[in-house]
């Protein structure tokens, strides 16, 4: 899991891209994300990127990244799973990426399960990778990288970003998230979403995304609507208008749905028996036993969603702030050493 946002305008506003941006990923990396941060813009006809390891605050000092200038932006804040050794945790495996042409920037919410295989095939045919490094147990790269040279060789075919998106998401196994910008199409962010989190969110000449809502604090008292769109879905975002169209023919979504009073009370059981524990670490409590009650499924039925790329964040997201709201439960943010970074953000909670 990561914690993303997007941000593009006509300029009316007059807002700063660089901290919209920042403050959306700051407000969100406390749940899943601050291994790493990074944001790609256009300005003037051109790509310009600036990302490094660790969290807003620290990124912030270590970049020239509330520098970067233009009305259209993404932005990415990474949580590293299975990578939080830190000599793992660096700057080139960091989003968002390029095509290897520069002519587009892509970052990457989830865990492509194949990729393997498509990098393997990617490197026969010449492309080379920003993310790689040699560990100690042979060599590796972002997963999420794969999506970008895909994308290149499709795009090369002469598909749109869309279709080309379409396309590559037809490959993926595992959960997946794609938002894209190209140079040549300045006024215009792409998202594919297969069934991550996503809000989207509209203004007068501009339009958001984020992961989560909270992302659209700063901006939220000029805000004219809000929604969640559905999963499986290919979203264009511009500064006038949304659009949202299905994204793969040939996937069925699952239908779910999440009890968030059950899910809760699942929660409080887990705080009762082991105390305060981290936002990622009750989702690992719950286990597939506990999100299955949450779902009225049986444990084998939730551990095949998960494996199908199915992701219920937000329901579990709110099901904490409900907890919360009641007076139930307190959040907090505690800093601990994570992925080499020595104050990492993190939500915590415990009974009130």
């Amino acid at each position: 899991m990561c914690m993303l946002a997007g941000y593009v305008s006509n300029g009316s506003k007059g807002r700063k891209l660089s901290s919209i941006l920042l403050e959306a990923l700051q407000l969100q990396e406390p749940y899943w994300g601050a291994h790493a941060t990074g944001i790609a813009t256009i300005h003037d006809g051109e790509l310009h990127l600036e990302k490094d390891k660790g969290h807003v605050a620290r990124v912030r000092e270590t970049t020239e990244i509330e520098s970067l200038e233009g009305d259209i932006g993404i932005a990415h804040s990474r949580y590293g799973i299975g990578h939080w050794r830190p000599e793992l945790n660096t700057k080139e495996k960091a989003h968002p990426f390029f095509d290897c042409k520069r002519r587009f920037a892509l970052m990457h919410n989830g865990d492509i399960s194949n990729y393997r295989e498509i990098w393997a095939e990617l490197e026969g045919r010449g492309h080379r990778f920003s993310s790689k490094s040699i560990e100690s147990d042979g060599p590796a790269i972002t997963d999420s990288e794969v999506a970008a040279h895909l994308l290149e060789e499709e795009l090369d075919k002469g598909m749109s970003v869309g279709e080309g998106l379409a396309q590559i998401c037809s490959r993926f196994s595992g959960t997946f998230l794609l938002a894209a910008i190209h140079r040549d199409s300045p006024e215009t962010i792409w998202v594919a979403n297969w069934h991550q989190p996503l809000a989207i969110a509209q203004g007068e000449g501009e339009a958001l995304f984020a992961s989560h809502e909270i992302g659209f604090e700063g901006v939220k008292d000029d805000l004219t609507r809000v929604f969640y769109p559905p999963k499986n879905s290919l979203i264009t975002l511009n500064p006038d208008r949304v659009e949202v169209r299905p994204l793969l023919s040939t996937r069925r979504v699952p239908r779910v749905r999440t009890d968030v009073e059950v899910l809760g009370e699942e929660i409080v059981k887990i705080l009762q028996r082991k105390g305060e524990r981290e936002f990622s670490q009750i989702d690992r409590d719950l286990g597939n036993a506990g999100w299955s009650k949450a779902l009225s499924i049986s444990p084998d039925e939730f551990a095949e969603l998960r494996r199908d790329g199915v992701d219920i964040v937000r329901e579990y997201i709110e099901a904490l702030n409900r907890l919360v709201r009641l007076g139930r439960v307190v959040q907090q943010i505690v800093r601990r050493p994570e992925a080499g970074i020595d104050d990492t953000p993190r939500y915590s909670y415990r009974l009130a």
